[in-house]
Formats: C-alpha cells, structure tokens, sequence
C-alpha cells in the first residue's frame, strides 16, 4: 500500500496526502459523534431500531453538513487508526477490519435491535461499542473506504540528545 493510499487516523500524525481531512472527520466523529449517540441517542443497551435510525441519521447530517469533506476515498484507499474506540472491534477479529465485516457486525446490531439479543454475542458489548461500529459503517460506505487498519495506540518515547 502506497502512502497516497493510506488515510491515518492518530492524533499525533498528520496524513501524508489530502485524505488527511477525512481522517480527521472520521477521528472527531469517533471522539464526539460516538459519545453524543451512546449518551443522548441510545438509551438502551443494545439500542432498539428506532435509535439506530435515528442515529443513523445524526451521523449522515454530520458527514454531509457543509463544510464536510464529499469526495470519496480514492479507489483501494483504506483507513489506519489507533482511535480507542476501535480497539474492542479490532481485538474481536484482528487489526484489519474490512466493509463487508463491519456491515456484518452491524446486521448482528440490527437483529439484536429487534429482539435478538444472542445475535451480539462475541462483540463488544454497549452502546459505546455500538455507537462506534455505527460511526465507522456510515463512513466507510459514504466515504468509500473498503478497509480499516486499527493499531494500538504506542506512545513514542523519545531520548535526550547527548550533551556535547
């Protein structure tokens, strides 16, 4: 993968190319758009279906409000991040999570939401957990994204300079 085909996602990294605006949607959209839908938006774990869409909707306003990024992701891009929001899903099926397995845990969402609470099992449990597969499934498929890398968060410990 090229560095004109990875979007990084780290609070402390800058995207090498102008996919760097929409890591940066995505990494506020996890840290805020997540916490308001789990907090304000879901009121029971797992959300029922008509929190989920009303979510769905929240989260489709803010990608499309003006100002927001529109252009998709450039054919093959993929995501990396290091967000903690991801960590749990990451740690459920390894670092690489795809469109297709995110859109399959969301369908799993969507039967617990209709009174299949076994459906969930195996996956992050509560509406934080759910409020960012969410976040992460309306992104990826209006932004075009057909994969995400997720990482974990290492701080970086850098050595004094030898004095001279």
């Amino acid at each position: 993968m090229s560095t004109h085909d990875l979007t990084r996602l780290a609070s402390n990294a800058s995207p090498p190319t102008d996919a760097g605006s929409q890591a940066n949607e995505l990494d506020a959209l996890l840290e805020t758009a997540a916490t308001q839908i789990a907090g304000d938006l879901f009121r029971h774990d797992p959300p029922r279906s008509g929190e989920i869409e009303r979510a769905i909707d929240f989260i489709e306003d803010e990608l499309m409000r003006p100002g927001a990024p529109v252009a998709p992701a450039a054919h093959g891009a993929a995501l990396w991040s290091t967000a903690p929001a991801l960590q749990a899903w990451a740690a459920v099926s390894g670092p690489t999570l795809t469109v297709e397995l995110v859109e399959q845990w969301f369908q799993r969402l969507a039967l617990a939401a209709h009174g299949q609470s076994g459906a969930l099992q195996g996956l992050p449990p509560g509406r934080e957990a759910a409020a960012s597969l969410l976040v992460l499934r309306e992104f990826m498929h209006h932004r075009g994204h057909a994969a995400i890398t997720v990482a974990s968060a290492r701080k970086t410990l850098v050595a004094p300079s030898p004095s001279a």
